[in-house]
């Protein structure tokens, strides 16, 4: 990989700014724009979304806490003290 090749999927990782743009901002000339953008997007196409590095958020079953009735934020189980409410 070149180094504009690097700079322009750097742009486009990072700043989400399409591989044309990118391209456009990295190269001299009209050419150059088109041969990164191909290999840019070529790289998009190549790259393999279920690869070990993708993130991937956690299942909403690993947030659970038992005998919660199946919320979100943990209950917390302690008595009301009664006899201190009031003036």
């Amino acid at each position: 990989m070149s180094d504009k090749q690097a700079e322009v999927s750097f742009l486009v990782d990072m700043f989400n700014i399409p591989a044309a743009k990118a391209a456009a901002i990295i190269a001299e000339d009209e050419t150059e724009v088109d041969e990164l953008t191909a290999e840019q997007l070529k790289a998009e196409r190549e790259r393999d979304p279920f690869s070990e590095d993708a993130l991937v958020p956690t299942s909403p079953e690993e947030h659970t806490v038992e005998d919660n009735g199946g919320l979100q934020k943990t209950v917390l189980r302690r008595q009301n003290e009664t006899e201190r409410a009031g003036p």
